[in-house]
């Protein structure tokens, strides 16, 4: 048989970067040492070349970034990497090569435990203790050439010969002495040597007592326990950690703390800094530091940089034995409250949510999505045209991606795919040069009003008899008829007026009241009926009576009469017929409202003119393709608000995809913003308002508002709803302009 005790082998390793995301917590490391204990190699398996199991856990600090690494075994690369996985299931455990050695001339020292390895730390995850609170701290001192290293050994030892010595130290405890620590230092050979000094003159006077006839006293005193049980079961028990530790895996624990630095007080301070972070740990045991001899640094350091444990360094009597427990507090990853107080931690910048597998099988493309660092293509889905239509809010602050970015990019895809798209833009025509260099000219289409005339009229109710009733109710909210006396008198003649209209204009409105010889015509015409009757009654009327009816429609039509542009448009005949536009396959239809052209008055009637077009061609539609209605800024023109009411739940069963593209959610009327909410949109929540993240937290779960004003730029949180019903919100980078 032959050995290799004394061969130079060397264990072939691999490195993992752990990078912890805000909702990464390390509540089961411990799990990941007990998974690791399986893998236990005896000292006779591993002297005959077997591999044995170990795993080094490490902390690199330098002055500009702080990162997390995991070097175990190449061959256990597999197993430990999926462990390690489970553990931190929101990081990324990703293979790197080999980022953690020191200088030579780095300062080293060891963590060791104080008392016997029987006792442990605390590991009560119910007692908010953050070690790494201190030990990350002294990266605000760092000078630009500074490193710390805070490293972690752990091999498994064999559970049954733990079990045999632990239980024997215990009944040792039980009878009053305290088990010690197999330690030689000076500082313990003056203890032993004045604890060996105090015994002999007990002894002495133990002696003397029994001459005297105190021998019962004597063994009533010797019955007590020891100065150290009785400070270490000063609360009456033992931790639970200690009595865990009776049956817990146990691992040979090396903590060492490697500091670099030009300055050697720097250095000094680093080291001490880190030492001291593990105070709060102190239950029936604490960690104390342990300071190498000059001589003996040199190799310390190589077993640093070569994760080789040197034999010395195993046949260490005094090495410390921590459980699963113990190192399940020793190895961490740090918390989102210690991300967000040191930025040099190299960390996942979003909350990791899987992206649902309905939306990366292809589709329109939204973006991509980084999960632990891998990106992820997002699209969505195509074949549910329900779901694809369901209403769409888009809400970001200036410059983040919506009108460049997502309309765009909606309305090109959507006439990709052999749909249709109808956006409407108030701003600078961002948009129509997209579409200028993105599609060709026989798919896009371009209304600049303030400079295309076209007539203001509903042509739309001429495609079927039955829209005039519709026609009568748009009519109604474009006019702004009130429900008082006045006003409901005003509904009723405005419907039979409607009902004998020819042309669908809004002029032939405006002849139909106000010109008598007209009115006589058009009367002639109607059906007999309740409409012609009325007709015939407010014909019958005097003229102050017909001024009172009408009021509320003159009042709105002194502004078109009242802007030139528009008083032209009210005169043309040439205009848009929305059941065509919306009937047009693979075409997209940009409605430019620019301020340059237009009064902000003229602009939100012409809008809400073409948003009554739209929903008047709603129902009227011959094809069934999915048709994007895209409004950008809608808090520019808001009369069309009691109209979005309806369509927001009635479009989809047309097939009309409504998108709202705004800054935040209060600029939208509250009751608006409730019926949108209620209708089970898609939210796509760009960075936007501490109050939008508040108002939208139940869509935005699991994400909090400090992950929503953490959002980066051009990234949105995602929450859709495709296939079974609403999917967990993600974050992703979305898709450009191209």
């Amino acid at each position: 048989m032959r050995f290799k005790l004394f061969e130079n082998r060397q264990v072939e390793m691999v490195q993992f970067e752990i990078t912890p995301s805000r909702e990464t917590d390390s509540k089961r490391v411990h799990e990941l040492f007990r998974g690791l204990s399986t893998f236990y190699q005896t000292p006779l398996d591993v002297l005959r070349g077997k591999t044995p199991a170990v795993l080094w856990w490490d902390v690199m600090v330098r002055p500009d970034e702080i990162r997390f690494y995991c070097t175990v075994p190449a061959e256990l690369k597999r197993q430990l990497k999926s462990a390690l996985q489970n553990t931190w299931h929101q990081a990324s455990v990703d293979e790197v090569p080999f980022q953690t050695a020191v200088p030579a001339d780095s300062d080293v020292c060891e963590l060791k435990l104080r008392r016997s390895n029987m006792f442990a730390l605390q590991t009560d995850r119910r007692t908010e203790i953050e070690p790494y609170q201190t030990l990350l701290s002294v990266v605000g001192d760092m000078g630009p050439y500074d490193l710390a290293r805070y490293s972690v050994c752990a091999e498994p030892v064999n559970r049954l010969d733990w079990q045999d010595w632990v239980k024997r130290q215990h009944e040792e405890f039980k009878r009053g002495h305290t088990p010690r620590r197999a330690r030689v230092s000076s500082k313990q050979l003056l203890i032993s040597l004045g604890e060996f000094v105090v015994s002999q003159l007990q002894s002495l006077l133990d002696g003397l007592h029994v001459a005297i006839g105190g021998e019962e006293q004597l063994k009533k005193r010797k019955g007590e326990a020891d100065l150290e049980k009785r400070i270490i079961m000063i609360d009456g028990q033992l931790h639970r950690g200690t009595i865990n530790k009776l049956i817990a895996p146990t691992f040979n624990t090396y903590i060492r703390l490697a500091a670099h630095s030009p300055d050697r007080h720097q250095k000094s301070v680093i080291l001490q800094t880190m030492a001291n972070s593990f105070t709060d740990l102190a239950a029936d045991n604490e960690l104390e530091r342990s300071d190498y001899h000059e001589r003996l640094k040199p190799a310390i350091i190589q077993e640093l940089n070569t994760f080789r444990v040197s034999w010395p360094t195993r046949l260490d009597p005094d090495k410390n034995k921590l459980s699963n427990e113990e190192l399940g507090r020793l190895v961490e990853t740090p918390t989102a409250a210690l991300q967000d107080k040191y930025d040099q931690i190299s960390a996942l910048s979003t909350r990791q949510v899987e992206v649902p597998a309905i939306l990366c099988k292809g589709g329109m493309q939204l973006g991509e999505a980084s999960i632990r660092k891998q990106s992820i293509p997002v699209y969505l889905p195509t074949k549910d045209h329900d779901q694809l239509c369901l209403p769409t809010v888009v809400i970001g602050g200036m410059g983040s991606g919506k009108t460049k970015g997502f309309a765009c990019n909606r309305a090109v895809q959507f006439v990709e795919q052999g749909y249709s798209a109808i956006v409407i833009d108030p701003a600078k025509g961002e948009v129509w040069e997209q579409m200028e260099r993105r599609l060709p000219v026989d798919q896009r289409r371009r209304v600049l009003l303030g400079k295309d005339v076209i007539s203001l009229d509903f042509r739309e109710v001429l495609h079927s008899p039955q829209a005039r009733t519709r026609l009568a109710q748009i009519l109604f909210s474009f006019f702004d008829t009130s429900i008082d006396d006045t006003g409901a008198q005003t509904q009723r003649f405005l419907r039979a007026a409607v009902m004998g209209m020819q042309t669908g204009r809004l002029g032939e409105i405006v002849k139909i009241l106000s010109d008598n010889e007209y009115r006589e015509r058009i009367i002639e015409g109607m059906p007999e009926g309740m409409n012609r009757q009325t007709m015939q009654q407010y014909h019958n009327e005097s003229d102050a009576r017909r001024r009172q009816i009408t009021s509320p429609i003159f009042n709105r039509l002194d502004l078109l009469l009242g802007d030139p542009y528009l008083e032209k448009c009210m005169q043309a005949t040439s205009g848009i017929d929305m059941v065509e536009v919306l009937d047009w396959p693979g075409v997209c239809t940009v409605i430019d409202v620019p301020d340059r052209l237009n009064t902000r008055e003229g602009k939100d009637l012409l809008i809400n003119l073409i948003a009554f077009k739209i929903d008047a061609a709603m129902g009227l539609r011959q094809a069934n393709h999915p048709v994007a209605i895209i409004f950008d800024e809608p808090h520019q023109y808001l009369r069309s608000a009691k109209l979005w009411r309806n369509v927001a739940v009635e479009s989809r069963k047309y097939r009309l995809a409504y998108t709202w593209l705004f800054h935040s959610w209060e600029q939208l009327p509250k009751e608006l913003a409730q019926i949108i909410k209620d209708a089970g949109p898609h939210f796509f929540i760009y960075p936007s308002s501490k109050q939008t993240y508040k108002g939208l937290q139940e869509e935005i779960a699991p994400f909090t508002v400090e992950d929503g004003l953490g959002t980066k730029r051009f990234h949105a949180i995602c929450a859709l709803r495709f296939g079974e019903g609403r999917l967990n919100p993600f974050v992703c980078k979305m898709a450009g302009p191209a």
